[in-house]
């Protein structure tokens, strides 16, 4: 029988390259402003923008690398045991696709309920729970599913965990000033 804890590392360490997704595009705010091109263009539906300005090509650009970077790192230590058994996929034979399709399936999610935000008219920043914090691990599970499907304890595992974790990330992207908003 396999441990709790072994579960746990399991399932953040599956779940990594989305976080790594999800993070980019704060980090790449501050280092590349001039691309900030919204995703919409500045459309709108039913008068209201489809995702926010803020939303950018970007923070998307950002968050794929981000992803598919995560992913390298992964497969790089998959020759140590110690990773080896953390993994739930064999890194040497899965696609580099992988980290590609969790990045991207990480902010597809949030883009996803920054529509619906906008549809229930929050403003961009807005605390909205628990979708603020499930968006975007959802979203990566659903791209991921094309290459793997993980074993249901670790989808469980990550959509327990995930709002824990990410109220903490973001409170201390908030304490260090790296967002404006501390959820």
């Amino acid at each position: 029988m396999v441990s709790i804890f072994l579960l746990l590392g399991q399932a953040i360490w599956f779940i990594l390259p989305a976080y790594a997704a999800n993070m980019a595009p704060v980090l790449a705010k501050k280092l590349f402003p001039a691309f900030a091109i919204p995703i919409d263009l500045g459309y709108c539906y039913e008068g209201t923008s489809l995702f926010g300005e803020h939303k950018t090509y970007r923070g998307l650009i950002a968050g794929m690398v981000a992803g598919t970077a995560m992913f390298l790192v992964q497969k790089y230590l998959y020759v140590y045991p110690f990773f080896q058994k953390l993994s739930i996929v064999d890194y040497h034979s899965v696609s580099l696709w992988l980290g590609f399709l969790m990045g991207f399936g990480a902010l597809a999610g949030d883009l996803l309920k920054s529509f619906f935000k906008r549809r229930k008219h929050l403003e961009p920043g807005a605390a909205w729970f628990p979708y603020d914090q499930l968006d975007y691990p959802v979203g990566a599970l659903v791209f991921s599913a094309f290459l793997v499907i993980p074993h249901i304890s670790i989808v469980v595992i990550i959509l327990i965990l995930t709002p824990m974790l990410s109220t903490m990330v973001n409170f201390l992207a908030y304490l260090l000033g790296l967002k404006e908003v501390q959820w």
